[in-house]
């Protein structure tokens, strides 16, 4: 397997519109995780911080999600979620293990077998691939994902007192997290190219 300067260029060259999904995503991950605070921060002197109107929606909602249909819906849903999730990781395994009792068969059975330094130079790039992505992974989930959120977090509750640290706040996280993002990108490219 031999990799040129143009296939690097495809897998690493950020276009204008890779940026701009990474970005998107950024945003609407921090969005997501950090709602409550936004809304609170949003409603703080509105009608809606009023404890009677809180306590009113609050009692709403609780009326809402009391419902057993939704109940059943919502288990339903997750355990759907977790047999996914099962299935995904038994097939993967299983897959691993198919390929490599091919391989071993191609190795033992067959003459005319190719040149094995390139598939055994393939298989090292892609365990390296693989390993790299858990590595980022839980580097990420452990120290860089809080570390952005919270951030975010201080650019939503000091946007009103200090506006100046807040947008360098919000930068800070978003820049973060799209690096964060990107890098599993380029990852998933290049596994992908390597297939």
């Amino acid at each position: 397997m031999s990799i040129n300067s143009t296939d690097i260029k495809t897998i690493l060259n950020p276009s204008i519109k890779r940026v701009a999904w990474t970005f998107g995503i950024a945003v609407g991950l921090l969005i997501v995780i950090n709602i409550n605070l936004i809304l609170l921060q949003v409603t703080s002197n509105t009608l809606l911080a009023k404890s009677d109107v809180q306590d009113s929606i609050i009692s709403q909602l609780q009326n809402w999600t009391s419902s057993p249909v939704l109940n059943i819906a919502i288990l339903v849903i997750f355990w759907v979620c977790i047999g996914l999730i099962a299935y995904s990781v038994i097939y993967a395994i299983y897959s691993l293990a198919t390929e490599a009792q091919n391989e071993v068969v191609v190795e033992e059975e067959y003459v005319n077998r190719g040149e094995s330094k390139k598939r055994l130079k393939g298989s090292a790039y892609a365990l390296g691939i693989i390993a790299a992505m858990i590595v980022l992974g839980i580097i990420s989930l452990r120290f860089l994902v809080p570390l952005w959120n919270d951030w975010f977090a201080n650019f939503i509750l000091s946007i009103r007192s200090a506006p100046l640290s807040a947008i360098m706040y919000l930068l800070g996280s978003l820049i973060g997290l799209a690096i964060n993002i990107y890098l599993f990108e380029v990852l998933i490219n290049w596994s992908l190219y390597l297939e």
